[in-house]
């Protein structure tokens, strides 16, 4: 609990009596618990309207449909052609070279 140990919560607790009062702190540890509680409820309210943000605008339609259209403008240029090699990607340094690129050869000055 916010690397808070029991005897360290006991000392705020004596602290808070003497300082405040007994007669005060019961009406203030309820008003606290309250703003706690609302806090509490507001932030669940924000991560639900976060996470649910995507399906208000369409963000999964949008992406389905584009990669439909990106399919279908290259068929007439791909035909039967096959993917991407996935171990391409991960290339990376000098194993990823450009088509234009070539590797300096030894020996020959730029």
């Amino acid at each position: 609990m916010f690397g808070i140990s029991w005897p360290e919560i006991l000392l705020i607790g004596i602290v808070a009596v003497i300082v405040i009062g007994p007669k005060d702190l019961p009406p203030l540890m309820r008003q606290a618990g309250r703003l706690a509680r609302k806090g509490r409820a507001m932030w669940d309210e924000l991560r639900q309207h976060w996470e649910d943000l995507p399906n208000q605008v369409g963000l999964e339609d949008m992406r389905r449909e584009a990669d439909r259209l990106q399919k279908k403008s290259y068929a007439p240029f791909l035909g039967d052609a096959e993917p991407p090699m996935p171990e391409a990607e991960a290339m990376s340094g000098d194993d990823a070279l450009t088509p234009n690129s070539s590797k300096p050869k030894a020996g020959k000055k730029a």
